[in-house]
C-alpha cells in the first residue's frame, strides 16, 4: 500500500495549532514563537513533510522556485552560502535554481534573464568582478521583481542586502598582526571595483592609523582570489627594497600562494614574514604552520538572504527595503602569524 503524504493539516493536528501557524513556522516567520517554530520544524523533519508545490503554485500563481546567482560555485566561500540558502528555502517549500556568472558581466545578465524566463519568484545575486554598470539590476527594481543582493553588493543601489562587516574584519586582522610585533604589513587586495576590496582596504588603513603606522601604497596590490594570484603578487612584494614583514591576503587561497612564494625565496613563515587570509577554508587547519584567517559566516549569510527574499515575495505590500543586514566575522589565530 502506498503511504499517504504528510500534509500541513496533519502537522497542525499533532501539535494542536492552526495550519497558518504551521505554514509560518516552516518559513521562519518572525511572528511565531521560537518554541513553536522548533517543534514544527522538528515534527516536519521526523514525518518527512514535503510541501505540495504544484498545488501551492496553482493557488498563488507562483512557481515556488528562487534564482541564485553567484560568481563561482567552485569557491567554498560561495558554496557555503548556497547550502545555507537551500536549507531555508526547502523548509519554506521553495526550490533553488543555482547559476554562476563565472565572474562575467555578460554571463551574469544572461543567467538572470534565463531565470526570469523560467518564472522564478525572486532572485538572490552576488555580483561578478566585471559588474561595473548596473542597468540589469535597476531593471529588476523597475519591474517590481523581488531580489536580494548578498556579499558582493552594489553600494549605490538601495535594495535589500545581506553583507559581511569587511571593514571590521580587516581592522581586527591587521590589529592582530601589529600586536604580534609586525610593522611592515602588506595587503594583497581583491580586484579593483569590488566593494569588498574597498572595505577591507579601509579596515587595513584604520588599523594602521590606530597604531600610528604609515600607509605605504607600494604594500597594497590589487590581485585575485586564487593561489596563483597570491603567489605572483607576493613575488612583487619580495622584490621591494623595504619588503613587508607580514601579508594580509584577500582569501585563504591567495594567502597560500603567498606562503609558496615566501618559501620559494628561502624565507620562513612566520619568522621572516607572517601570512593571514580570509574565509577559514578547510585546508587552513592542516597546513604547517596553520594559517591565521578570518571566519566569515557564509552559511548564515545564505540563510538570511533567503529569509529577506521570502519576506518580499510573501508580503509585497508591506515590505520596505531594510538597512543592509551586516554579519560579523571572527578571527582565528594560528601559527602563520605567531612569532616563535
Amino acid at each position: 500500500m502506498i503511504k499517504r503524504a504528510v500534509t500541513i493539516k496533519d502537522l497542525a493536528k499533532k501539535l494542536g495549532v492552526s495550519k497558518s501557524t504551521i505554514s509560518r513556522a516552516l518559513r521562519d516567520h518572525p511572528n511565531v514563537k521560537e518554541a513553536t517554530r522548533v517543534a514544527v520544524q522538528k515534527l516536519a523533519k521526523e514525518l518527512n513533510y514535503q510541501p505540495d508545490r504544484l498545488a501551492l503554485g496553482l493557488v498563488g500563481h507562483k512557481t515556488y522556485s528562487l534564482g541564485l546567482v553567484v560568481p563561482r560555485i567552485d569557491f567554498p566561500y560561495f558554496s557555503h552560502a548556497v547550502s545555507g540558502a537551500q536549507e531555508i528555502a526547502s523548509r519554506a517549500g521553495y526550490q533553488i535554481i543555482i547559476c554562476q556568472s563565472n565572474e562575467s558581466l555578460e554571463t551574469e545578465k544572461a543567467v538572470i534573464n534565463t531565470l526570469l524566463a523560467n518564472r522564478v519568484d525572486g532572485l538572490m545575486i552576488s555580483i561578478s568582478i566585471e559588474t561595473e554598470e548596473y542597468d540589469h539590476i535597476t531593471d529588476l527594481q523597475e519591474r517590481g521583481i523581488p531580489f536580494v543582493l548578498f556579499d558582493r553588493v552594489i553600494d549605490c543601489i538601495k535594495a535589500p542586502k545581506v553583507v559581511m562587516d569587511n571593514v571590521d574584519a580587516a581592522f581586527r586582522l591587521v590589529s592582530h598582526l601589529i600586536e604580534q610585533g609586525y610593522r611592515r604589513i602588506a595587503h594583497i587586495a581583491g580586484p579593483r571595483g569590488l566593494l569588498v576590496s574597498e572595505q577591507r582596504i579601509k579596515g587595513y588603513e584604520q588599523a594602521l592609523r590606530k597604531y600610528g603606522l604609515e600607509y605605504n601604497p607600494a604594500w597594497v596590490i590589487h590581485s585575485g582570489f586564487r593561489v596563483e594570484s597570491g603567489e605572483q603578487t607576493t613575488k612583487q612584494l619580495l622584490e621591494l627594497n623595504n619588503r613587508p614583514d607580514a601579508i594580509m591576503a584577500v582569501s585563504d587561497s591567495a594567502a597560500m600562494g603567498a606562503v609558496l612564494a615566501i618559501e620559494d625565496a628561502g624565507l620562513r613563515v612566520p619568522d621572516d614574514i607572517a601570512v593571514a587570509g580570509f574565509n577559514n577554508e578547510n585546508f587552513t587547519r592542516f597546513v604547517k604552520p596553520g594559517l591565521t584567517t578570518v571566519s566569515l559566516p557564509m552559511y548564515e549569510l545564505g540563510q538570511q538572504a533567503v529569509k529577506m527574499l521570502l519576506r518580499q515575495i510573501e508580503h509585497p505590500d508591506g515590505f520596505k527595503v531594510p538597512h543592509p543586514l551586516t554579519l560579523k566575522s571572527h578571527l582565528i589565530e594560528r601559527g602563520s602569524t605567531t612569532r616563535r
